[in-house]
């Protein structure tokens, strides 16, 4: 039975109230938190497929990357556990940070894995390019004097003290 409401001018009908199960329809259809942990992000975007469900507004999706910033020891190497764990090798960049002392230091590093095989941290080594040592004319005119001077001499040195961005992302692609 519907119900009138005058107006000055006209009237219209208010529609009778709901019932029950109509209300109990109505909430069955409408759609519901998430119970699932959000998937990780992807290399192009998809839509997904669930039509009755949403995220909430603290879902968080897991990540992808670790990043940390360290400083090599006096021999030229620093560990780095990552912030997260990858179950394949991941892809590492790195980057000299900070005030140089000398030239830019080339950095390589070994990858650390736990007992399940998971890659967990790596180890970072830095080098850099040494100057060679001071030869005066009078050495290049005597063999014995320049072989003294080069004897032992090694172009690379630890990077003892460098700062370091070291980053390691998921990999994407196969290796």
């Amino acid at each position: 039975m519907s119900r009138f409401f005058p107006w000055p001018l006209f009237s219209f009908a208010l529609p009778d109230p709901a019932t029950s199960a109509e209300v109990a329809r109505l909430k069955d259809q409408m759609p519901k938190p998430a119970d699932v942990m959000p998937k990780p992000e992807t290399g192009t975007a998809q839509k997904g497929t669930s039509q009755d469900r949403f995220a909430t507004e603290d879902h968080q999706h897991p990540r992808l990357t670790s990043a940390k910033n360290v400083v090599l020891d006096a021999n030229g190497y620093a560990t780095v556990e990552f912030s997260r764990t990858f179950d394949t090798e991941p892809a590492m960049a790195y980057a000299s940070l900070g005030a140089i002392d000398g030239p830019v230091p080339d950095f390589s590093g070994e990858l650390i894995k736990d007992t399940s095989g998971k890659f967990v941290g790596i180890k970072v080594y830095g080098e850099r390019k040494k100057a060679l040592p001071l030869i005066t004319g009078l050495a290049l005119l005597n063999i014995g004097p320049l072989v003294t001077l080069l004897t032992g001499y090694k172009p690379w040195e630890p990077a003892a003290g460098a700062k370091v961005s070291v980053i390691a992302v998921a990999n994407s692609g196969t290796t």
